[in-house]
This record gives C-alpha cells, sequence and structure tokens, in this order.
C-alpha cells in the first residue's frame, strides 16, 4: 500500500512541478500514448467480463450505493481488472516507446524524443489510469462490508 502511494505522490509532483515553475504542462499530453493506454484498457476488460458488467460498472460510478451485493460484486471485479490492466498496457507502451526509440536512435535523432515521450507517458497514463479504479474497488469493497455486517446485524436479532 505504501508503494501505491508513493507513486500517487511522485505522479503528483510530475504533474505539479512545472505548474509551478513555468505554468506549463502540454508536454504532459501525448495522444499516441494515451490511445495505447485507455481504451486498449477498457476493451480488455469488457473482453474478460462481460460487456453487460463491464457497462453497468461503468454506468453505476456515481451511485454505487443503490447496486445490490451481485452487482457490487461484478462491479468490484471490473474496476479491478481495468486498475491492474492498465498498469499493465502501461508497461506495454513502455516497451512500445523502447523498440520505437532503438529504431529511431540512428535514423532520425530528432524523432527519438517523441519515442521517448511515448516510452514514460504510456506508463504514467497507466499509473493515472489506476487512480480512479482503485478508488472505486475499494468503494465497492466498503459498501459490500457495510453490506455484510448489516446482514450480520440483524441475523442476531
Amino acid at each position: 500500500m505504501s508503494v501505491f502511494i508513493s507513486l500517487i505522490l511522485f505522479s503528483l509532483v510530475i504533474v505539479f512541478t512545472p505548474y509551478f515553475l513555468n505554468k506549463d504542462i502540454t508536454y504532459l499530453i501525448n495522444i499516441p500514448s494515451a490511445m495505447i493506454v485507455f481504451p486498449v484498457t477498457y476493451f480488455f476488460a469488457i473482453g474478460i467480463v462481460t460487456a453487460k458488467q463491464g457497462n453497468m460498472a461503468l454506468k453505476s460510478v456515481f451511485h454505487l450505493e443503490r447496486l445490490n451485493q451481485t452487482q457490487l460484486e461484478n462491479s468490484k471485479v471490473f474496476f479491478k481488472i481495468c486498475g491492474d490492466l492498465s498498469i499493465a498496457i502501461g508497461i506495454i507502451g513502455v516497451f512500445i516507446g523502447l523498440v520505437a526509440m532503438a529504431h529511431y536512435v540512428w535514423d532520425e535523432p530528432k524523432a527519438f524524443g517523441s519515442a521517448l515521450a511515448v516510452c514514460i507517458l504510456t506508463i504514467l497514463y497507466g499509473l493515472w489510469a489506476k487512480l480512479p479504479f482503485y478508488v472505486l474497488e475499494q468503494k465497492c469493497e466498503f459498501l459490500l462490508e457495510s453490506i455484510a455486517s448489516t446482514q450480520t446485524k440483524t441475523e442476531h436479532f
């Protein structure tokens, strides 16, 4: 858990340091890196669970309290899968960036920088994508525990 908190703090430092120094964070926007991480994570997660479960989990993000126990369990599984996949896809993006860097190092040295950006930003986007999924997974876990404790209290009466 402390590693996860350290990664959160590290990513926040990366985001806000340039803002305080020169007010420019546009270098953190890289469309190829985002296209590697976000849609691929969603489609792989839908491939693991059913599309119905995945869409139900995404639609219920703002009202998880209304779900029953089975729906909460399905949503928790979907959010865990998405979080884990986002990190894995980010790591795959690092390798894609490394291959591009190796290709451009001799032929076009000016393109080396953009390949390096893909390499670094895909893992950063993967970590950023993990954060909301982790929070949602923990919220589902909390709600499941509260349902279980409510059921235990009603059984004793």
